[in-house]
């Protein structure tokens, strides 16, 4: 267990702080090994939450636009993306979960037409509310990717996916720079799509 840990760079990952030196979502490994073959240069991306994830985002999908609430970081985040990478400075008013209220933060993706994204990843604040909007802007065969999802303040965004039609796969396992297992959840309204079909291989070595 520990070669193999090894091997994905987690223990290098919680000395540096980063994922493998690398600059790679933090999501648990599991769910980016799923995730990373998948990823096209077609897709467009939303995010809700930005960092490692919009660099990898914007080095594998053709556009990302990521919102996040904390200038600082987002500034520096800016110096890492590529020129498809599109951000957005919106103030959070509600913290992680905020189920209710309006927000320039959850509401950033109103700016954009419904049906605009082949994923969306839901990895910031407001995370109940995120989910209660994201269903509208993503494409019919696209998916939400939603960190975190084990823990229980974010229960009632999960249940309004599952009541949006949406199945769901959980990816439990470790997370780069952390000592503690977490779930990653990928949810998609139609199983039958280029999301199961596609020819990917079992063993996947291009993060």
């Amino acid at each position: 267990m520990l070669s193999v840990m090894r091997g994905l760079g987690w223990h290098q990952s919680v000395a540096q702080n980063l994922a493998n030196g690398d600059l790679k979502p933090w999501y648990t490994y599991p769910a980016l090994e799923w995730l990373a073959p998948r990823v096209k240069p077609t897709h467009r991306v939303f995010e809700f939450g930005g960092g490692c994830s919009t660099v990898w985002y914007s080095r594998h999908a053709g556009e990302v636009i990521t919102v996040e609430h904390d200038s600082l970081w987002l500034d520096r985040v800016r110096t890492m993306v590529g020129t498809n990478a599109t951000l957005l400075h919106r103030d959070a008013v509600g913290g992680q979960i905020a189920g209710e209220g309006d927000s320039p933060y959850y509401s950033a993706i109103e700016e954009y037409a419904p049906k605009s994204f082949d994923i969306i990843v839901i990895d910031g604040m407001e995370r109940v509310r995120c989910a209660s909007v994201a269903p509208v802007y993503l494409r019919d065969d696209g998916i939400i990717v939603f960190d975190n999802s084990d823990r229980p303040k974010f229960q009632a965004g999960i249940d309004h996916l599952r009541r949006q039609g949406f199945g769901r796969i959980d990816f439990y396992g470790f997370v780069a720079t952390l000592g503690t297992r977490s779930c990653t959840s990928v949810f998609w309204r139609q199983f039958d799509n280029r999301w199961t079909t596609e020819n990917i291989p079992l063993v996947w070595q291009g993060w």
